[in-house]
């Protein structure tokens, strides 16, 4: 939808679910203004798990449909400053490496170690190593990789230091429940089939 309020044209746009539900981007193409809540945050790592978002293949999309916009300044919530393209294309970064580590750390994990370490009587806590191990793989290359400006995103984003661990996870998750990637261990777990 496009609307205009007072002379200044909005467009209205739905991509899908992301953050939230209805969450929509507002361009102002004139001013060449961006609202996008909720998916990048200027010069920072977005809050825990993915800014909370409820669909975190939608989220990580986002930031390609944020790209296809011409704009120069960026309101995005939560930080200090406003926000620039070159911060989208920094955050984009930053998401497309955890999402890369992540697929790299569910590709090469090994389930028969921590199933012959932790055995099999309790489920949840193997299955709990088993995705911590992946994350602390994907967590620890994202932090430490070298990006396009010689720093680390450690160094690079404020924050990262911290949220990273909690964004790899989900995002591990989703690859399982939205990208349909198995992390190798459901066949362990899954009830199997009846016999007649």
């Amino acid at each position: 939808e496009t609307l205009d309020v007072n002379g200044v044209k909005l467009q209205l746009d739905y991509r899908g679910t992301n953050h939230s539900p209805g969450n929509i981007f507002i361009y102002a193409p004139k001013q060449k203004v961006l609202a996008a809540i909720d998916i990048i945050s200027a010069g920072w790592s977005v809050y825990n798990a993915c800014d909370a978002s409820e669909n975190i293949r939608g989220w990580v999309e986002a930031h390609d449909w944020v790209l296809e916009y011409d704009f120069d300044a960026l309101v995005s919530g939560h930080v200090n400053r406003w926000g620039t393209r070159a911060d989208a294309v920094e955050s984009h970064q930053y998401v497309n490496d955890m999402v890369a580590f992540a697929k790299e750390a569910v590709a090469q994990a090994d389930f028969s170690e921590p199933l012959t370490r932790l055995g099999f009587s309790n489920a949840w806590v193997l299955w709990e190593n088993y995705m911590n191990e992946m994350t602390n793989y994907a967590t620890k290359k994202t932090l430490e990789k070298t990006t396009d400006n010689g720093q680390t995103w450690a160094e690079r984003l404020a924050g990262a230091d911290v949220m990273t661990k909690y964004h790899v996870y989900v995002i591990i998750e989703a690859l399982r429940l939205n990208w349909g990637l198995m992390t190798g261990m459901e066949h362990l777990i899954a009830p199997k089939p009846l016999e007649n």
